[in-house]
């Protein structure tokens, strides 16, 4: 905010104002019955100056490209279980799910597992 020179109050009210004015419908697309590919992957980043590290959990449709599952935490087997609740019961029901080799993966969602090394 030093290079813009707003304060963060001022920020925090636009953003707000922003997020009110949206529309809150959602528009979900039918998909076709069957067996659903996801991917599930993780990035990091730091928050605070670099003192915490946060990881971003995704579920994404490997055909539509859409994400399907989101969970922010750290890069434990508790976290992996958040991201998978996280889906809806009928995509988790019929998920074949690709993943690198990481151990969460193996634990909580180890049934409908198929690695990848993408």
């Amino acid at each position: 905010m030093r290079v813009t020179g707003v304060s963060c109050s001022w920020l925090q009210n636009y953003v707000n104002n922003k997020l009110a004015a949206v529309l809150r419908q959602v528009k979900v697309s039918d998909k076709p019955k069957g067996k659903l590919l996801i991917k599930c992957d993780q990035m990091w980043y730091f928050l605070f100056s670099k003192t915490i590290k946060v990881y971003i959990w995704l579920a994404i449709d490997r055909k539509t490209r859409e994400i399907i599952g989101g969970y922010l935490a750290d890069r434990s087997r508790q976290s992996a279980q958040k991201l998978w609740a996280g889906l809806p019961g009928v995509d988790r029901q019929c998920a074949v799910a690709y993943t690198h080799f990481w151990e969460s993966y193996k634990t909580v969602i180890r049934e409908h597992l198929i690695y990848a090394s993408e």
